[in-house]
């Protein structure tokens, strides 16, 4: 998602000597630009959706080498899962679940689910082009001085909508961050940040009960690029498809061939809106039993019995002996309008 920022040597002499103050882009800048302190700190997300509040607390630590450990969990304690990056292998505990992942390829360590910090960076990336960006009064958070920025979408069906961020004056790291897309509200806020914070390497490890299962995702989340003509072969006859628009555009089509207990192969294509991303969609060999068992509203998708998860904005269905699924990744892409588009899919030649 990262987008290139082009030439940043016209932002470095901004400083004005009378007034102190950073531009925009300065701002941004220095956020992207600053090495990642070490630190320990505990952040809130609150996703507010038509009035219905989502909690989730944050307990982060990220030492001077790069090493960081996460541990998440809904408010009333459930869902708790902790995730360990020591540089060369990262192990994510699911603790309910009582199951745990390794990755030990450095290459997909990246795949990581960001830490607090590494998601508004990602995000800092794509404003500076989508939005016009405009300073407001700083004030403190946490009691440290902060840059406030305003950030305003563009076009009215941004994929990241309106945003306020609080940046931190020393360390550039984003202390808070508010985003406004439809009806939906995101707020994410440092209640806890320590740039001093001892740590001992034992933090770095997980320590797994006797019981757990772990599996390495390495080899699994290994793909291959291909061609749209090449998908027919990989899946040994034709599927559906959304085709190419003037707008809507593939940017990438992966092929997994996964062993063991999933024995398939498959097909993910990523689409872009106006170069924005808008669904991913994945195609396998339906199994007969792919759709028991998953809870999710029951939903009519091509004439299809199909069921939408709306947690995850994910939507599945089995159709002439295969199995769709559908990330929708623009939160203005509803189910409404995506039925609509499922009715212009084609066959891939």
């Amino acid at each position: 998602m990262a987008i290139f920022l082009g030439v940043i040597a016209m932002y470095l002499s901004g400083c004005s000597s009378d007034t102190n103050q950073y531009s925009p882009d300065q701002v941004i800048h220095n956020a992207l630009e600053e090495k990642t302190p070490a630190y320990y700190g505990e952040t809130e997300m609150i996703i507010t959706d038509k009035g219905e509040e989502t909690r989730e607390i944050v307990q982060e630590w990220r030492s001077n080498d790069g090493k960081t450990r996460t541990e998440s969990q809904l408010q009333d304690g459930s869902s708790k899962v902790i995730t360990v990056n020591d540089g060369s292998v990262m192990m994510v505990y699911e603790v309910e679940q009582n199951k745990a992942f390794m990755i030990d390829d450095v290459e997909t360590l990246s795949l990581n689910q960001p830490s607090p910090r590494d998601q508004v960076t990602s995000l800092l990336e794509v404003i500076r082009d989508t939005h016009e960006v405009s300073t407001e009064d700083e004030g403190k958070i946490l009691g440290r001085d902060v840059h406030r920025l305003i950030a305003r979408a563009k076009q009215s069906d941004s994929l990241f909508g309106d945003l306020e961020l609080w940046i931190d004056k020393e360390h550039w790291v984003v202390l808070k961050t508010v985003s406004y897309v439809g009806d939906i509200v995101s707020e994410m806020t440092y209640t806890k940040i320590d740039f001093n914070a001892k740590m001992s390497s034992d933090l770095f490890t997980v320590d797994l009960p006797e019981d757990v299962e772990v599996e390495n995702l390495s080899s699994m989340l290994e793909a291959l690029e291909i061609s749209l003509e090449e998908i027919p072969t990989a899946m040994r006859e034709s599927a559906l498809y959304f085709p190419e628009t003037d707008e809507l555009k593939i940017s990438l089509i992966e092929l997994y061939e996964w062993e063991d207990e999933l024995d398939r192969n498959e097909i993910n294509i990523n689409y872009t809106k106006d170069d924005l991303p808008l669904l991913s969609l994945s195609i396998f060999e339906s199994s007969g039993e792919t759709l028991s068992g998953i809870d999710g509203e029951s939903v009519k998708i091509r004439n299809q019995e199909g069921f939408y998860i709306e947690m995850g904005n994910y939507l599945m269905w089995e159709e002439d002996g295969f199995t769709y699924s559908i990330l929708f990744i623009d939160p203005n892409l509803t189910l409404e309008k995506f039925i609509k588009m499922a009715e212009e899919m084609e066959v891939i030649k």
